[in-house]
């Protein structure tokens, strides 16, 4: 007999426009892209449930007793790296009142961690849609994001949101918290994501730009002012897909994000070998301080950059604005 099973992915998200100026209310342009995290659930003859997290290589089996009530979890859970997956589990079961055994979940992301483009809040939705479709709970997008919410604010305490809301719609949206609008009719538009090999740093990041904004209010203002006129220009030219004005963009906002002492020697060496060979819309995306980069240029230049990238020692994916979840 054959045991049911279901496949469901979600993509990762980058920040094409806005970073650390949305924190203080400024405008923010984010993508999906189309770099996945993917979970399969399948039933088994085995009691209980067993949860497969392939990236890290760990491999759990608890019951929904194990896992105690909400409010109430047992000491273990809470000191597992992947609590957020057993208490959107026992959430979701509360609140639809069944009780799941005999499954088998596992969850992986093509996404690098750490690294600014939304891996856990991509295998969060994708383990929701997961269950959505197994269970055939027929939620709303809504709420799909309000459970990635959850899930995503017991990975990072508070979020800004932002993630979980991008990677559940996909494609592209203006942010301006606490509000976002859909940015439709962008055409496909070649994007490389490179790894600069230091880790992301969010708290660290954040914290600097805070303590930049406290000594110089003044000249920091000034800098998110231009962040945001970057940002606005940007929403025009993505719709008109031009990619050479798209890089000139980039290159500007990077400029603003090295004078909020944001960049790293890795990151500086990725932008210059990009200048070697005619590849000047290079920029951080996120936090800053390590993570990952952004570059736009024609497909083909991408496809040079990124050979010399490698030989260079970074790491890269040819991906496009606009990722979805199908």
């Amino acid at each position: 007999m054959k045991m049911y099973q279901i496949t469901a992915s979600a993509p990762g998200k980058c920040i094409l426009f806005g970073e650390h100026a949305v924190v203080y209310g400024y405008t923010a342009v984010v993508s999906s892209i189309d770099i996945k995290s993917t979970c399969i659930i399948k039933e088994t003859k085995i009691p209980g449930i067993k949860w497969n997290f392939l990236d890290f290589d760990q491999t759990f089996q608890y019951s929904m007793e194990d896992l105690g009530k909400i409010g109430s979890i047992p000491t273990e859970v809470t000191r597992n790296p992947f609590s957020q997956f057993f208490h959107a589990l026992q959430r979701i079961t509360t609140d639809f009142g069944f009780k799941p055994e005999y499954m088998d979940i596992s969850v992986s992301s093509n996404l690098w961690k750490n690294s600014g483009l939304g891996s856990s809040a991509s295998s969060a939705c994708a383990f929701i849609k997961a269950l959505e479709t197994y269970f055939s709970l027929n939620l709303t997008i809504d709420q799909i994001n309000s459970y990635c919410f959850l899930m995503e604010k017991f990975v990072h305490g508070t979020p800004s949101g932002i993630d979980n809301t991008i990677i559940t719609h996909s494609g592209s949206i203006v942010y301006k918290k606490p509000n976002f609008s859909h940015l439709d009719g962008i055409p496909r538009i070649p994007l490389l994501i490179i790894n600069s090999g230091v880790i992301h740093k969010t708290a660290e990041a954040v914290s600097k730009v805070k303590k930049l904004r406290e000594a110089a209010p003044k000249k920091t203002e000034q800098l998110f002012q231009q962040i945001e006129k970057i940002s606005l220009q940007g929403i025009v030219i993505l719709k008109k897909g031009n990619i050479e004005q798209l890089a000139e963009l980039f290159k500007e906002n990077q400029k603003i994000l090295e004078k909020l002492n944001l960049s790293t020697p890795e990151i500086h060496q990725i932008i210059e070998v990009g200048k070697e060979i005619g590849v000047k819309g290079v920029k951080i995306t996120g936090a800053g301080l390590g993570g990952a980069v952004i570059a736009v240029a024609p497909e083909e230049r991408l496809q040079d950059y990124r050979q010399n990238l490698e030989k260079k020692g970074f790491r890269s994916i040819l991906t496009y604005i606009g990722g979805d979840t199908d």
